[in-house]
């Protein structure tokens, strides 16, 4: 049992509702540890990123204060850690196996790990949705569409390894801004149909119309989120890998997502490059939890469910 911050009948804390799988019709979220940063691009150390995070989610109650949403009507299970073996190739089909191999009507979170975790989870997922268009919102201060070299796979690529999987129409980035990029960058996101918001695009037009924008874009149901801590700035988000001094706020990102979930049919998530080795004071990992308990909260506004 995690410890808890106070003692309070009235409350009900996250380390207490965790359930074996279950058949609901609430919404239920499934759980998936994935401690892999062998595609790391830059410093290892996600790898322990899941563990922080649920440990430091089970110290938070099932309330989403700043939203007025309780989180009482729900279901999470936790279906423990991928194996990730000294191979990247194993190491992402095992990834596959494990978030295809969740029941219905689990939708995966995913607690990665380098970026590069994002690809065989899309790809899995997509399976079970073949003849359906699904939409790719990604958070993430990279465009991580580098040419792939055979032998040199890393977290900086894995866009590219979805061509063939993804329609790029219904793909989104999110915060773009890292300066280590050319201009051909841009030129084959936008020639290849992918919408790019940089972190200039938000403050200039503003969250609430970018949040507007977004859901003009992505006229479809099924939406897949993926957040690269690395999009919020350094300053509240030192703990990752490539820490990004002009990113976005906690709240551009919480709120965006929250609003999203109320509005699409979310179908998995995943959240990577969270480094404890790498943080201070757990600022980056509560950061990540915030993420996560307002993904929920908008799911269950969505369903109309009692708050």
């Amino acid at each position: 049992m995690f410890s808890k911050v106070v003692e309070d009948k009235s409350v009900v804390w996250f380390s207490d509702v965790w359930q074996k799988p279950v058949t609901s019709t609430l919404p239920s979220f499934g759980f998936v540890e994935i401690p892999f940063d062998f595609a790391v691009s830059h410093r290892p150390g996600t790898r322990f990123g899941p563990k922080e995070i649920i440990k430091n989610l089970n110290e938070c109650t099932l309330y989403c204060t700043d939203k007025r949403i309780s989180l009482e009507n729900m279901v999470i299970t936790h279906f423990g850690s991928v194996d990730v073996v000294q191979s990247i190739e194993q190491s992402h089909e095992n990834i596959a196996k494990a978030v295809s191999s969740l029941p219905n009507p689990y939708i995966p979170i995913c607690l990665g790990g380098d970026h590069s975790i994002t690809a065989p989870i899309f790809s899995s997922i997509k399976k079970k949705h073949q003849n359906e268009e699904i939409g790719l919102l990604v958070f993430d201060s990279h465009f991580d569409s580098r040419d792939i070299i055979p032998g040199r796979y890393h977290s900086g690529n894995w866009v590219k390894t979805l061509e063939k999987t993804l329609n790029y129409n219904y793909f989104i980035q999110f915060g773009i801004g890292a300066n280590i990029y050319s201009k051909q960058y841009m030129d084959f996101s936008e020639k290849n149909g992918i919408t790019i918001i940089t972190v200039y695009d938000m403050r200039k037009k503003g969250l609430s119309n970018v949040i507007n924008d977004i859901f003009k874009q992505l006229k479809i149901k099924k939406l897949y989120l993926s957040v690269d801590i690395d999009a919020i700035d350094q300053a509240f988000a030192p703990g990752t890998s490539v820490p990004n001094s002009n990113g976005l706020f906690p709240h551009e990102v919480i709120d965006t997502i929250f609003e999203i979930a109320r509005h699409y049919d979310i179908i998995g998530f995943d959240i990577t490059e969270v480094s404890p080795p790498l943080d201070r004071n757990n600022m980056t990992t509560n950061v990540a939890v915030q993420i996560i308990i307002n993904l929920m909260a908008g799911m269950i506004a969505k369903r109309n469910l009692p708050v």
